[in-house]
């Protein structure tokens, strides 16, 4: 009988460098936001940001329940709550005069970019 290591999973392992390269890459945005836009525009940023990585963590979760079969994420459903970042976003934007849609669009799409690494 094989004995089982402990230690995160290879897909935890995988999630939680997605994480971390996302804060890394993000740091060049934050300081071009910080040097040459305004501080609601950096603010923005950062905030869409925190739904993106917000998002990450949910969807990881979701993917983590239902395996790898194509077929039982197709039935699973469900896993609709990471979306809520995606609202709250939208929310600010009606709500705040200073929010930048735009900043927090790119700061939430910021791991798009750390998924290619």
């Amino acid at each position: 009988q094989p004995e089982r290591r402990a230690g995160p999973s290879p897909y935890a392992l995988r999630t939680r460098y997605l994480l971390l390269s996302t804060l890394s890459i993000s740091l060049l945005p934050i300081s071009l936001f910080w040097s040459f836009g305004t501080p609601a525009a950096t603010l923005s940023y950062a905030m869409g940001l925190a739904l993106g990585l917000f998002y990450i963590r949910g969807l990881s979760q979701y993917v983590s329940t239902i395996g790898s079969s194509a077929a039982t994420a197709e039935e699973a459903g469900g896993g609709a709550g990471r979306f809520a970042a995606v609202l709250l976003m939208f929310v600010a934007a009606r709500a705040c005069d200073w929010f930048n849609l735009g900043a927090a669009v790119v700061g939430f799409f910021t791991y798009q970019a750390a998924s290619v690494l």
